[in-house]
């Protein structure tokens, strides 16, 4: 970790929890039909189907202004399927990787965060918009 990342830790916001569940919920009916109570669990939010192609990775549910995660950036994954967004996937101190998708504000502060650099990405709330649906807002540090 840089210099800079204890500096960053010391901020009072909510830490970022990871969901109980890793992985990316599949939008893609499945090839065959799952069992009855395997279907009744996802649909009861008690399971998630992983999208095909994917690796399983915990992603970050950001959701209250001030949670952050702190780590090294080391992959970005291109947009694809209904998301239409990259995926940033950021590796803790600890060692765990998480996913933080991308979206148009996220994605214009993170081009010149490469892979092998320490970033630390803040949920800073939502702004209202023109077309009715409020705009995530963020705050991104980078460095070596």
């Amino acid at each position: 970790m840089s210099e800079w990342g204890s500096q960053i830790v010391k901020v009072e916001p909510v830490p970022v929890v990871e969901p109980e569940l890793g992985g990316m919920v599949s939008n893609v009916e499945p090839r065959v039909p799952l069992p009855p109570d395997i279907d009744k669990a996802i649909k009861d939010g008690k399971a998630r189907r992983i999208q095909p192609g994917f690796e399983t990775v915990p992603e970050a549910d950001f959701t209250v202004a001030g949670q952050f995660l702190v780590g090294r950036l080391t992959e970005v994954k291109p947009a694809t399927g209904k998301m239409k967004a990259p995926l940033y996937l950021v590796k803790r101190q600890d060692g765990v990787t998480v996913g933080v998708w991308g979206s148009a504000v996220l994605d214009r502060m993170m081009k010149d965060v490469k892979p092998g650099m320490s970033v630390m990405i803040q949920y800073a709330g939502t702004e209202p918009t023109d077309k009715g649906s409020p705009m995530k807002m963020w705050e991104v540090v980078y460095g070596a």
